[in-house]
């Protein structure tokens, strides 16, 4: 099965879907078989293939790719792969009227069997984090200037949050910068500690939350640097990284996939601000 997991409308309720993405049809003769799901939550991606007499066989389909596929098996099948893929809504997730997974197989003696997805549903409060990282370059090497973590809500992220950033160690341990306020509130102090240690090199700054982070609250890390001042050396064995860990067995986390920064583009090359800021 291919799983994935969305919210209902009001963000109370966790919900885990599957669709299969392997048949055994387990010595019954089949003819066709029929797949439906919803198009928010999966993709299934052509062609499809059958094993017969142990060589795969590539299938053509037909219906509406997007949500729905009908297959017709050549004699002799015993299974049936899809490359069915799992989606993330996010930040859209909450969503109502879910289509369940479900299929119709047909033998060659006419009988249909029939099934649909078991939903799995748990109460919670959903929450969300999303980390951002500035790096620049100093003294040839990418360091981070300021990190944010940012609880996007809708309910608070729980405590045991770990945020750990491994960087060179031309740079010290980064300051915990309150939660700016608006015109009328005072900056908030984030509940947290932060330890720094120092190996070959390398320092690592690892913050954990020892409170609640409330919707729209950040946790900022700030950095001796705030500009670049030279350009990049190549990376060698180390990349510098900054990973967010949720707490373990925590519902309602949201699927941000923005847990982690690395300052490398999708090529492999730098991605830092590299010119030193301008000056009069």
């Amino acid at each position: 099965m291919a799983t994935t997991k969305y919210f209902e409308p009001d963000w109370g309720t966790e919900v885990t879907a599957s669709l299969p993405v392997r048949f055994d049809f387990a010595g019954r003769a089949v003819k066709s078989l029929r797949i439906d799901w919803d198009e928010r939550l999966f993709a299934v991606h052509g062609p499809a293939y059958a094993v017969v007499d142990g060589d795969t066989v590539e299938l053509g389909a037909t219906g509406d790719i997007k949500r729905s596929l009908h297959v017709e098996l050549p004699d002799g099948a015993t299974e049936l792969v899809l490359r069915s893929e799992s989606l993330n809504a996010y930040p859209n997730e909450n969503l109502r009227d879910v289509q369940r997974a479900s299929f119709r197989m047909t033998t060659e003696d006419a009988s249909e069997e029939e099934w649909a997805d078991t939903l799995q549903s748990a109460a919670c409060n959903a929450w969300s984090l999303e980390a951002t990282v500035n790096w620049v370059c100093h003294e040839g090497v990418v360091v981070p200037a300021r990190a944010v973590i940012s609880s996007i809500g809708p309910y608070a992220a729980p405590t045991g949050v770990s945020v750990g950033l491994q960087y060179a160690d031309i740079v010290g341990a980064p300051a915990l910068a309150p939660t700016p306020g608006d015109a009328e509130t005072e900056p908030v102090e984030v509940s947290a500690t932060i330890e720094s240690t120092m190996h070959d090199g390398v320092r690592e700054a690892v913050l954990v939350t020892t409170g609640q982070l409330e919707a729209g609250q950040q946790i900022e890390l700030v950095f001796e640097v705030d500009a670049s001042d030279s350009k990049p050396q190549p990376f060698r064995e180390f990349v510098p990284r900054l990973i967010v860990t949720p707490p373990q067995n925590v519902s309602g986390m949201r699927l941000s996939e923005k847990h982690s920064s690395f300052p490398v583009t999708p090529s492999g090359s730098h991605l830092s601000t590299y010119e030193p800021a301008p000056t009069a």
